[in-house]
């Protein structure tokens, strides 16, 4: 595991080969043959801390160490891989790892915790496990782990009995849910007893316990014809026998042998089996090997497993404990009652989806072992669920609003699908494919569920009184991150944010996160009135440059005088006040008189008032409002003394050159829809300024966190290529590097003064940053100013700063505890939030009964 106290555990399904020897990416001295599902495991061992090295967080590295085996393409065997760190500070990891694949026996335990020690008591059960007396030939640990498990064992020894009596010992710890343990024999270990034709008695130096006996040895066989597959596999051990030496003492055609259904057809089980029987069986090319021959033709599956006879009987759960699960069920009950309320026939397709993913989410919340993948869901479905049932038992609903109902539920309920199949990140056992599975990424439940968490906290603080926020993070495979409102109610909100599922382990993925969240939380912050007024007025100057942009050409070809050159700047600022008092007028009217506008009304109100500035003619009644017609020009700005006749034709023929010219830029400006290009992007930028004065106000990143954050949202080094850099992003970089006040050089070229098209060149004018910058500050003051009003919000704020800083450059072992406090927090508040949601229900339907 080098020198960074992370490593990965890769857990192998082979299927028909496995090639142990021959393959560069298993060397034989980490890789363990297994009983059971799995046919082998192994621990990597970094030689070195390279993933440090390069300069990346813990989570990062965890990141990269656990991913380095996909891109091994080998087709030869299904794999699940889990990322581990230790979680003792004391610890000496690489030594315990090289002993540990030294050994000839090992096992992996995968340990659920119950609810009273998941968390806050962690630290007791650990305690109690490395004091557990281990013979001086073995040795455990307690790794960490943000998979699904809440933590996982490894154990070594030379004799296989010891291996079951610390797991067995550690499953009858009060503190453990459940526990699910592979065991395995060294590869390297059977491959050299193959190779010198004997059972080894020392290993590494240390003696090899082989005259142990296991209570029963089951091997399970998928086979294509049952009688040919038993006659195959008793030659092929008679022919293992003969080139050891070893008389095994039994033939399979003579063991018990049992008909199956299911996955496998036939199971075979030996009693009282001494180890070097198992050994013989594992060997390279043996029974248990699938480099045998009989693999691909007789046998397509084999399996086998180990019964120990020592086994204690558990005492039996108090009652306190009963009604504590029974409590605890009650929440996942609580939906299944919800649905079934909502909808009262399940013959409709979109009801049948929900009712099989509510099913799902519900096994998730009862199993208590997986119950991370339940809260992760949970909120958004139910509040989701209930907004629906109030929204179509309105009296007077339309087919529309019951038709954009129904599409909202289908597309939630296909994030939630989503969620849940990536959630699952353990090898899937189909029934005609086993070790088959379909998740094209697994999800790091821990981590997303502890993110989710923080995302409801950045809610309280940008909330407003009662509106409500439910959020579901939608990891996929590979997405930049976008982020969708669905709405029930008028103040009822969920937000589903879609991300690519490798930002889940950068550190930069939090400032995306509460970016994204900002889009949508924050009603009475985002300045509406100022961005109304600054869209008007930038889009009125933007306008007026497009149709004045040829003008000074056309008066320096013609040679006007100076004093032409004046009038004619004085008639294009008199134009841009035209334009922008027309376009406030009529936006606010349409409005009510009012500046706080949605972006989403705006932006369709502005592009149509742009658009009909477009659209004026001469003969237009309006046409004089705006750009004045020639008895009107005169009046304006011929204002020299003496009435100069020939000054008077000149500024007649430059009225007239501008008209030409400005129709000219009309029709271009239509045709290459100027109007909603200059809009669009204009108020994408207002949004994504106030997102990102959001998060720096709740984070406090610096602006080199904030520009890497920009390569994790596009998923590649933006750096490498500075012509790929959009203005969009530039503009941003320059609000918020003022607003930082950072002394840090960025890259400003695309907002550089630039002979190029308007849309492109936009926030190039001083005019431009001079508004989105004051807009920035007034914003950022204003935030801030929510952020310390009240004790709460800034204890919100502390603690949501603390998450981030573990996750930029904090300890794994700190992250890690950050990680299960927040995870219990947020259970207790979720359970908290709907237990007393629905007894508000429940007195609601008592009241309504008793009134009727």
């Amino acid at each position: 595991m080098g020198n960074s106290n992370i490593g990965t555990l890769i857990l192998y399904k082979q299927h028909y080969r496995d090639n142990y020897n021959n393959e560069a990416s298993l060397p034989e001295n980490q890789l363990f043959s297994t009983f059971g599902y799995y046919d082998g495991f192994k621990i990597i061992q970094e030689e070195s801390s390279n993933t440090l090295k390069a300069n990346c967080s813990v989570i990062e590295a965890l990141y990269k160490e656990t991913h380095k085996p996909i891109n091994d393409l080998t087709g030869k065997y299904s794999m699940q891989i889990v990322g581990l760190f230790k979680i003792n500070k004391s610890d000496n990891i690489n030594k315990f790892i090289s002993a540990y694949n030294s050994s000839v026996f090992a096992v992996v335990g995968f340990i659920q915790l119950n609810e009273s020690c998941r968390y806050q008591k962690r630290d007791s059960f650990n305690t109690k496990v490395s004091r557990f007396k281990v013979n001086t030939t073995s040795n455990m640990k307690i790794m960490g782990t943000f998979d699904n498990a809440d933590c996982v064992v490894l154990a070594y020894s030379n004799t296989l009995a010891e291996l079951n009596t610390i797991i067995n010992q550690i499953s009858l710890m009060d503190e453990v849910e459940y526990i699910h343990s592979i065991l395995g024999i060294s590869q390297s270990y059977l491959n050299t007893c193959d190779e010198k034709k004997q059972f080894l008695l020392e290993w590494n130096k240390l003696d090899c316990k082989l005259n142990e006996v296991i209570s029963e040895f089951t091997i399970k066989i998928a086979c294509k014809n049952k009688i040919a597959a038993i006659k195959k596999l008793d030659e092929i051990l008679t022919n293992k026998e003969r080139e050891i030496g070893f008389r095994a003492g039994c033939k399979i055609n003579e063991c018990k042998c049992f008909d199956s259904n299911g996955q496998h057809s036939i199971e075979l089980v030996f009693d009282n089996v001494p180890i070097t029987l198992i050994l013989l069986f594992m060997m390279p090319h043996s029974v248990l090997s699938h480099d045998n021959e009989a693999f691909g033709t007789v046998i397509y599956n084999i399996e086998s497993s180990c019964k120990f006879n020592n086994i204690s009987l558990v005492p039996p759960k108090l009652e306190q404990d009963e009604q504590q699960d029974e409590q605890a069920d009650s929440i996942p009950l609580k939906l299944m009652k919800k649905i079934k309320t909502t909808f009262q026939s399940v013959e409709d397709p979109m009801v049948m989806s929900i009712y099989n993913s509510v099913n799902t989410v519900v096994q998730f919340g009862i199993f208590k072992m997986t119950d991370d993948i339940f809260y992760m869901v949970y909120p958004v479905i139910y509040n989701f669920l209930e907004q629906y049932k109030n929204v179509i038992n309105q009296d007077d609903i339309y087919e529309e609003q019951i038709e954009e109902a129904n599409n909202n539920m289908l597309k939630l309920v296909e994030c939630i699908n989503s969620v849940i199949q990536h959630s699952v990140h353990t090898d899937q056992m189909f029934l005609m494919i086993p070790g088959y599975s379909g998740s094209s990424y697994g999800l790091s439940t821990k981590l997303c569920l502890f993110y989710q968490s923080l995302s409801y906290s950045v809610s309280k603080l940008l909330e407003e009184q009662e509106h409500r926020y439910d959020i579901l993070l939608s990891p996929e495979a590979k997405v930049k991150p976008v982020t969708r409102e669905y709405r029930m109610g008028k103040k009822e909100h969920a937000i589903i944010v879609k991300f690519g599922q490798k930002m889940l382990f950068k550190s930069e993925f939090m400032i995306i996160l509460v970016h994204e969240l900002s889009h949508y939380i924050g009603e009475s912050l985002r300045m509406r009135d100022k961005r109304t007024s600054d869209c008007i007025e930038i889009t009125a100057f933007l306008l007026t440059d497009v149709l004045f942009s040829d003008i000074r050409y056309i008066l320096e070809h013609k040679e006007r005088n100076s004093s032409i050159y004046n009038v004619v700047e004085q008639y294009k600022n008199r134009v841009f006040n035209n334009i922008k008092n027309r376009m406030h007028r009529n936006i606010e009217a349409a409005y009510n008189n009012s500046t706080q506008i949605y972006a989403s009304d705006l932006e369709p109100m502005l592009s149509n008032e742009a658009y009909k500035i477009l659209c004026l003619q001469e003969f237009d009644a309006n046409y004089g409002n705006v750009f004045y017609r020639s008895d009107k020009w005169l009046e304006e700005f011929d204002k020299k003394d003496g009435h100069d006749t020939t000054y008077t034709i000149n500024l007649l023929r430059t009225y007239c050159d501008i008209k030409d010219n400005i129709e000219e830029k009309q029709t271009y400006a239509l045709f290459d829809d100027l109007a909603d290009k200059i809009v669009s992007q204009l108020l994408s930028v207002y949004k994504e300024i106030f997102s990102d004065v959001s998060a720096y106000a709740i984070l406090g990143f610096d602006f080199e966190q904030y520009h890497k954050a920009f390569n994790v949202s596009e998923d590649k080094d933006l750096d490498m290529d500075q012509n790929r850099i959009s203005p969009v992003q530039t503009i941003r970089e320059y609000v918020m590097h003022e607003i930082m006040q950072s002394k840090v050089q960025f890259n400003d070229k695309a907002i550089r003064p630039d002979d190029v098209n308007i849309v492109y060149g936009m926030f190039s004018y001083d005019f431009v940053k001079s508004k989105l910058l004051e807009y920035g500050w007034e914003c950022y003051r204003q935030i801030m100013t929510v952020l310390k009003e009240d004790d709460n919000k800034r204890k919100i704020k502390r603690e949501i700063r603390e998450s981030y800083a573990l996750l930029s450059g904090g300890s794994i072992i700190d992250l890690y505890c950050k990680v299960l406090g927040n995870i219990e927090c947020y259970k207790k508040e979720i359970d908290k939030n709907i237990s007393e949601k629905t007894k508000k229900e429940a007195n609601a339907v008592a009241t309504s009964s008793c009134k009727w």
